[in-house]
């Protein structure tokens, strides 16, 4: 089971690593993890994507598009994000049965 905290369409865009490869020209391999990490991470949603198809994992993503920063202080926004988690897992309950039963 996977549990994604974006949805299920949400892939990351190419950063732009110039300001990192200047700041750590000592450590090459960081700057290619940084340069790197947007792809692995499409990667990464693209099999759990394909798995949860092929009924050889079951995902719960958010059925809306989650629009809050990582460091988010608004408990308005955050109470909706915890509601809407609370609204997919009932929703998705009945599918989550049958896919442990089977």
């Amino acid at each position: 089971m996977v549990i994604r905290t974006r949805d299920a369409a949400y892939r990351k865009a190419d950063k732009d690593v110039a300001l990192a490869r200047a700041m750590y020209r000592s450590f090459p391999k960081l700057v290619e993890n940084l340069a790197t990490a947007g792809a692995r991470y499409n990667l990464q949603c693209d099999e759990i994507e394909r798995l949860h198809e092929e009924g050889r994992l079951f995902r719960l993503a958010p059925s809306e598009t989650v629009a809050i920063d990582n460091m988010e202080g608004d408990v308005e926004k955050l109470g909706d994000l915890y509601w809407l988690g609370v609204y997919d897992c009932f929703e998705n309950l009945d599918a989550l049965n049958a896919y442990l039963a089977s």
